[in-house]
Order: C-alpha cells, then structure tokens, then sequence
C-alpha cells in the first residue's frame, strides 16, 4: 500500500512570497495504491556482485501492476 500526491506546489520559495511563480497553485490531490513490491535481498542467487545488485534494488520500486484505489479506481499494468 501506498500514499502518494500530486500538484504539490508551495514547498519551494519559488511559490511563496511576492515573487512567486504560481500565483494560484492548484491544491494537491491524495492518492492510495495498492501494488505488489518485490523485497529483492531476498531473492534467490549469491555472489559478491549479485549481492550489491540486490541490495541497490531493494531502495527501488521495480515496475509492477498497481491499483489506484483513491480518489478513483484505476488499474495499471506496470506503475513505477
């Protein structure tokens, strides 16, 4: 499961104060999925090479099929 937004604008000095470049910044929008995440220390293989490549893998989400159940439904056959 998963929490993620959009159009967040604001966080940045370029959208607050007199000089801002978004003069109306759209409000963020909350979105929830639900997806499968692959845990890749453990996947199967040894080897000093084959052990660093699984351990960077396992700070990254792999693409896989995910479901946007928040605000609407939507299915996506690979969503990073």
């Amino acid at each position: 499961m998963g929490l993620g937004a959009r159009s967040m604008r604001g966080a940045n000095a370029k959208s607050r104060g007199p000089d801002r470049r978004y003069p109306d910044p759209p409000n963020a929008q909350n979105e929830i999925f639900l997806s499968l995440d692959v845990h890749a220390p453990d996947l199967p293989g040894e080897g000093p090479s084959l052990s660093r490549i699984k351990r960077t893998l396992g700070f990254r989400h792999l693409p896989a099929p995910a479901i946007r159940v928040y605000p609407e439904t939507t299915f996506y056959l690979l969503y990073f």
